[in-house]
């Protein structure tokens, strides 16, 4: 390994490139990870494609700055990240990029700071973070870096210790996840983790010398390098609005336009999103006190965080002049979240102040809203009637959604999630200001929320968890309704809805006490394992005997690529039988490894 105290943006490059190679070369033991033997589990996959996204934008930017360097994969894994694996990871590039703002060159501290700061944005990233997954391996692996750094540890031994502590780390999550126990296997998104922090640490052993030397002299040349190019945070900084305030706000009638026009005059960094139901408010300001009684006066206030910027600014300042290389230390750019004289972040297109969304949040659920706080509301009959972008795998289903009105559609679902990228592009081509997405799939909800984030369109994300949810939702739109009414029958609807699905097991395991070989049928209500058996049909009928009551009324069934419509009749035959009470219906949704999905209302 060649002996460096700081990294330029040269290696920061190959450290990069090289994470996502490892990655790539173990895909498939990451994918089989996966925790129920079912042929979906693409974590794997979804983190390959979301490194390979974070490398080409690598590949397009100036290597003159390690910030340059850390933003472009920040950026290029938010567009290209897929599944809750590719978003989580993209958030950790994220943070980290924030972390080292501003520095031409990283060593031991601004590469803690930015692994630190990657845990923060990706924690936040989840509205209910479970330990014993990848945030856990993060999180770990940071914490042992800053331990290390602290030490007096070059670069290099620091990343030795994040790797070990990671391993470490991954090694416990069927501690701490008991559905990973169980199926006796470790976190998947905690495995490709430790794969990349593995990549990156092989290319400093691999760094050669000259390769940091012409790095060092193009940044010379544009004179970024050096302790007067940066600021000096070990000098005390007055911050003119020091408490950085979060919270939501829900009321009948939220008077959006007013409530942002008033806490513009009382702060900065203000961001007011939401609809008349539920809005995020985030705002710097002089007096937290002022801006909370304001903002009660149109309804209740809710999951308040105030923090004094004033205060971390001097913990990061006493910090910065303990850590070892403090001269070095002092030349890391604080990332807006702990310091405010130092926001000058760089946002990709569209993002604003505040931070990443929560997985699940419901119709209104801020976090998955695009809405600027300096945009205007849509007008006239684009306001009145969405957009809709539908994420469905199958040509039946796509042919339903369209009829149901659906203008963006999205192939995708199980084993093959969507980017943000491709979220966007088809909230993008859908004509209206206003879009609902439709994700129809549990591990597209925080992409899709990134997509809403980063369009110039009011977006909301309405999280359905499957394609019975998604077309349920749209079926209960009213044209000429107004917006709030529809999105609430649509979260109605979508919540009356028990989805059903029938596959086959790829391996052999036990699932909640239940012996399971592989190639067994398995039906599923919600993702749990309900049936097992060895034909379709009979395990259709099962499942659904088990999904029903006797307030069923409709009994909906889509058939896959892999059964004949005369077998699927069949099935449904059987099933009018047992359901005399019932509506049973039939059609084709043509999904690729799933030979049944069945919606019960």
């Amino acid at each position: 390994m060649v002996d460096l105290e700081r990294i330029n943006g040269v290696v920061l490059a190959r450290m990069i490139r090289l994470a996502y190679d490892l990655l790539d070369q173990q895909k498939e033991q990451v994918d089989e990870l996966n925790v129920f033997p079912v042929p979906d589990g693409d974590t794997g996959t979804n983190m390959v494609m979301t490194m390979k996204a974070a490398v080409e934008e690598v590949d397009k930017c100036p290597l003159d700055t390690c910030t340059a360097v850390a933003q472009a994969a920040a950026l290029g894994s938010l567009m290209g990240a897929r599944g809750n694996s590719g978003v989580i990871l993209s958030q950790l590039f994220r943070g980290f990029s924030r972390g080292i703002e501003g520095c031409s060159t990283i060593g031991p501290a601004e590469l803690v700071r930015g692994l630190e700061q990657g845990v923060k944005t990706a924690y936040r990233a989840v509205m209910k973070p479970v330990e014993g997954t990848i945030l856990t391996v993060a999180r770990e692996a940071a914490r042992a870096g800053v331990e290390r750094a602290a030490e007096g540890a070059d670069i290099g031994q620091v990343l030795q210790a994040v790797c070990s502590q990671a391993e470490k780390a991954l090694s416990e999550t069927p501690r701490l996840l008991p559905v990973l126990a169980q199926t006796g296997v470790v976190d998947a998104g905690g495995k490709g983790l430790v794969l990349i922090l593995l990549g990156a640490a092989r290319a400093l052993t691999e760094a050669k010398k000259e390769d940091y030397d012409r790095g060092r002299a193009a940044d010379v040349e544009s004179g970024a390098v050096g302790v007067h190019a940066q600021p000096n945070f070990r000098e005390k900084v007055e911050i003119e609005d020091p408490y950085d305030v979060q919270f939501l706000l829900t009321g009948a009638d939220l008077p959006l336009d007013d409530i942002r026009k008033h806490l513009a005059s009382h702060g900065s960094s203000l961001l007011v999103a939401g609809n008349r139901q539920l809005a995020k408010i985030h705002v710097h300001t002089r007096n937290p006190g002022s801006i909370l009684d304001y903002c009660l006066r149109f309804g209740e206030l809710r999951r308040i965080e105030i923090f004094n910027m004033r205060e971390q600014h001097e913990n990061f300042r006493a910090s910065v002049s303990r850590a070892p290389g403090s001269q070095a230390a002092g030349q890391t750019q604080v990332s807006r979240d702990e310091a405010g004289p130092c926001q000058q972040e760089m946002p990709p297109p569209g993002e604003q102040s505040g931070e990443a969304t929560g997985a699940g949040t419901g119709t209104a659920g801020i976090g998955g809203t695009g809405a600027s706080g300096s945009r205007e509301p849509a007008t006239g009959s684009e306001d009145r009637q969405p957009g809709i972008v539908a994420v469905a795998a199958g040509e039946g289903f796509r042919e339903i959604f369209e009829s149901l009105g659906a203008e963006g559609l999205v192939q995708g679902g199980q084993a093959m999630n969507p980017s943000t990228q491709d979220l966007l592009k088809a909230v993008d081509r859908v004509r209206s200001r206003r879009v609902i997405i439709l994700p129809n799939n549990k591990n597209v909800i925080l992409a899709a929320e990134q997509a809403a984030r980063l369009s110039d369109k009011e977006v909301f994300v309405l999280p359905t968890r499957s394609i019975p949810q998604g077309l349920a939702a749209l079926v209960s739109m009213v044209p000429g309704l107004d917006f709030e009414n529809n999105l609430e029958r649509m979260e109605q609807a979508m919540y009356r809805v028990r989805t059903g699905e029938i596959t086959y097991a790829i391996r052999d395991s036990q699932v909640n006490g239940q012996k399971i070989s592989r190639a067994d049928i398995l039906g599923l209500r919600e993702s749990e394992i309900l049936v097992v058996g060895d034909d379709p049909n009979e395990v259709l009928r099962e499942l659904v005997r088990q999904m029903t009551d006797q307030e069923t009324e409709i009994i909906t069934v889509y058939f896959g690529e892999d059964i004949e419509e005369p077998q699927a009749r069949e099935a449904v035959e059987v099933l009018a039988r047992d359901y005399p009470e019932a509506e049973v219906e039939l059609y084709r949704g043509g999904q690729p490894l799933y030979y049944y999905v069945v919606s019960v209302e």
